[in-house]
């Protein structure tokens, strides 16, 4: 049984010959939650776009549900709910009008008392009333939950949904998207906030200048590289030299090398430590942890980076 809800093939997006998105293909799986990453300008909200039909492609094409998105436009997105930057209401109206608008263009066969539990649910109870033009962006996001919540779309296309939301409300956005994948909705969510997309996302893929250089399961990419070494020196320049002369993958966060290790740690520690020494780099601190997804999206994205410009030399 073929439980794909997204199929993106080798979409290829330019603006003026530029190339936004170049040969992108990824799928979405039933029950998932797919994590969209990559720095700012890779092509995480133009991908969306294309998803939902709201930017023209070049090249490539996207299925959704069995639908290509090209040629059966209204079936394809009848199984989509999307939210690309911050959320939009009629701001004249009401919280509780603008949920009762989805209500009646949906068709939702839903009771009052289940609308008043949702509302309740994202902690809206005391300004549902109110125009939406009143609301915080923190607000605003919630009544967006408590759309995805009275809907339940089959394929759920997010970016940045995190955007002015408090903790109680981050919280909230996991256990919702948690209940909705668990129910068979698929979801893109694309953040900067790793740490979250760490938290909720069973699938990662990075995106750098509108190319997908990672795309694998949350499982295999905490397979790929355990711990890191943490090292901080007083004489950095001496300290790369090592670190190269080595062959040790690392990077620079604060004045502090974090080292990517993939086995033997402990061995690779202390051949650092005796290189260290005999160069006469003082040590001021030294330590392993596990690495986390912000630090694989670095070593990832630093890799690509690095092989681009060997490849340019």
């Amino acid at each position: 049984m073929n439980n794909t809800l997204l199929s993106a093939q080798q979409l290829t997006k330019k603006v003026w010959g530029r190339v936004i998105l170049k040969d992108v293909s990824f799928t979405m799986q039933q029950g998932e939650i797919l994590g969209l990453l990559g720095p700012n300008g890779a092509g995480k909200t133009t991908i969306i776009r294309c998803l939902c039909g709201l930017t023209k492609l070049q090249h490539g094409k996207v299925i959704i549900n069995g639908f290509d998105l090209h040629h059966h436009f209204k079936k394809a997105i009848a199984n989509l709910g999307v939210t690309i930057e911050n959320p939009s209401f009629y701001n004249y109206m009401s919280g509780w009008e603008n949920l009762m608008q989805l209500v009646r263009a949906d068709h939702l066969n839903i009771n009052i008392k289940a609308i008043n539990d949702i509302i309740a649910r994202v902690k809206l109870t005391d300004a549902i009333h109110h125009r939406v033009s009143t609301y915080s962006l923190g607000m605003r996001q919630r009544l967006n939950i408590a759309m995805w919540l009275l809907v339940k779309p089959r394929i759920l296309l997010l970016d940045e949904p995190l955007n002015g939301l408090d903790p109680s409300g981050m919280y909230l956005l996991r256990n919702t998207l948690k209940q909705l994948a668990s129910q068979g909705s698929s979801i893109l969510v694309s953040s900067h906030v790793l740490h979250d997309v760490e938290q909720i996302a069973n699938h990662i893929v990075i995106l750098q200048k509108g190319q997908v250089i990672y795309d694998d399961s949350l499982v295999h990419l905490n397979q790929g590289n355990h711990r890191v070494i943490h090292l901080q020196v007083d004489n950095i320049k001496k300290t790369i030299k090592i670190l190269n002369k080595l062959q040790l993958r690392f990077y620079m966060q604060n004045q502090i090398f974090v080292i990517e290790t993939i086995k033997d740690v402990d061995h690779i520690q202390q051949t650092l430590l005796q290189n260290l020494l005999v160069n006469n780099i003082n040590v001021k601190a030294i330590y392993t942890q596990a690495t986390s997804l912000e630090e694989k999206f670095l070593n990832i994205t630093n890799e690509e980076n690095n092989h681009v410009s060997a490849n340019q030399k």
